[in-house]
């Protein structure tokens, strides 16, 4: 049985998304909106809130379908709307609408995030988006020219193959955290802008400034926004630049009318944010933002002052070595990813195993104090991002094993994502299911109670999990779930 199998993040971490989407096509969501009960769903519409997040919506057609719903104050259905169709990974479909209720409020969007949407395995994910378009659909007047997708980590992939299967009917993408699925690369023969955005100790970093430079490349709208943070949806404010981005590059290209007041404003916020770095004498930040200044309001406003700026600091001492410490920082994590792998190879043998754990509880420590190490960027970016990318893909890859039926690798690669990150509940969780499948009850039960006791791990999760089955009659088992209905 093969122990560590390759694996790269791309793949796992949408591995379900990429076999289910084949199916996805605008024309089958198109008739499942004819089989929607509309004029009774449109009446309901008075029902749900403006100006806040109504945290469910049941689909008409599909009562296990469902998703969170964001109108903006001043929505009536008497005129169509933009809409965002925002993708999570864990099918937490209310967290993007967070972010975005803010930006939707000021553009005047309607956002909505899928609570069926999710990595992983055996995900039907053409009749969670056919079924989630359809109701949309259905209930609101949807503006053709601005519908949008969005999603982070594996739910970007899926909001690039949404994109890709629906052709001329998306208009752009933010992509939080993640780039194109492998099945679906950057390519000009679709018509999409995008807005990208990662947090600067994201472990996807340098995919998202390798696929802003394919786009460059290929003569695609695009911008990359990075922000203080780890693997994560973009910050509230950068979900405000994000739609006010999509605004402005609508307005180009015709699917709106112009602004010019919006316009206005954002060339003054952007030119004042460009000023500041210039003024501080943060010369490659400064080059960013001219740069990207440029490129955003060309043929709207006068950016001839930040291109050439822009183009006299592209060359400039402190702009090449800014470069030269980021692609340091890139190489690194990338160094540090294959030693970590290195050692997990070793579980393979037996007699290795035991030493290989002694040293990836070495290696483990020693990245997560270089990951504490503010003063030194060098050391601290790429530990921190081979960290998280190291703990993603023993989590993702075990889920996937888990359900392949392949236990002791899956278990090994738990008990690795357990060591890095102690008692995280999805991997004590899966750890109970690895354990049970296997035929190990008493750590399954142990597990299960751990992972029970954070207070994360609904019922419904439990009791619909099959590698779970060897438990049901156990009396430890009956005693957890029973404690669970008590405390609701």
């Amino acid at each position: 049985m093969q122990i560590l199998r390759p694996f790269a993040l791309s793949a796992a971490i949408g591995a379900g998304h990429t076999t289910s989407i084949a199916g996805l096509s605008a024309a089958a969501a198109l008739l499942l909106v004819s089989l929607c009960p509309a004029i009774l769903v449109r009446a309901s519409v008075d029902d749900f809130a403006r100006g806040e997040i109504t945290a469910k919506v049941v689909c008409a057609v599909d009562a296990t379908q469902s998703y969170a719903l964001f109108l903006p104050s001043s929505y009536t259905p008497s005129r169509k709307w933009p809409i965002v169709y925002a993708f999570d990974p864990g099918a937490r479909g209310d967290a993007p609408l967070q972010r975005f209720k803010n930006a939707a409020e000021k553009f005047g969007y309607i956002v909505v995030g899928s609570y069926n949407s999710k990595n992983g395995p055996g995900i039907p994910l053409s009749h969670i988006v056919q079924t989630l378009w359809a109701d949309t659909h259905a209930r609101f007047p949807i503006d053709e020219k601005r519908t949008y997708v969005a999603g982070f980590s594996g739910g970007a992939r899926v909001a690039y193959s949404v994109a890709y299967a629906f052709k001329s009917q998306i208009t752009g993408v933010i992509a939080c955290g993640a780039g194109f699925p492998g099945s679906a690369p950057p390519s000009r023969s679709v018509d999409l802008v995008v807005f990208s955005t990662v947090g600067a100790y994201d472990f996807n970093y340098p995919e998202l400034k390798s696929v802003a430079r394919t786009l460059d490349s290929l003569g695609v709208p695009n911008r990359l926004e990075e922000f203080d943070g780890d693997h994560d949806w973009a910050p509230a404010d950068v979900c405000v630049d994000a739609l006010e981005w999509m605004e402005i590059e609508a307005m180009r290209a015709g699917k709106r009318p112009k602004d010019e007041a919006m316009i206005d404003a954002a060339f003054a916020r952007k030119r004042e944010k460009a000023r500041a770095f210039e003024a501080a004498n943060a010369a490659y930040d400064f080059y960013c933002a001219a740069d990207a200044l440029a490129a955003d309001f060309k043929g709207l406003r006068d950016v001839g002052e930040f291109e050439k700026r822009a183009n006299e600091l592209k060359d400039s001492k402190e702009v090449r070595e800014a470069l030269k410490q980021e692609k340091r920082q890139i190489e690194k994590q990338a160094l540090l990813v294959k030693e970590l792998n290195s050692i997990r190879a070793r579980y393979r043998d037996a007699e290795d195993r035991g030493p290989a754990t002694v040293d990836m509880k070495r290696v483990v420590a020693e990245l997560k104090k270089k990951s504490d190490a503010k003063d030194s960027p060098d050391e601290q970016k790429p530990a921190r991002r081979a960290f998280q990318s190291f703990f993603v893909q023993m989590y993702e890859s075990a889920v996937e094993l888990l359900y392949e039926r392949h236990y002791d690798d899956a278990l090994a690669n738990l008990q690795i994502a357990d060591l890095m990150r102690p008692n995280q509940p999805g991997v004590l969780f899966q750890l109970a299911c690895a354990y049970s499948a296997a035929g190990d009850k008493k750590n399954a039960l142990e597990k299960l109670r751990k992972a029970v006791e954070t207070g994360s791990v609904r019922l419904s999760t439990i009791e619909n999990a099959k590698s779970l089955d060897s438990l049901r009659a156990d009396p430890e088992y009956k005693k957890v779930i029973e404690g669970m209905k008590k405390t609701g």
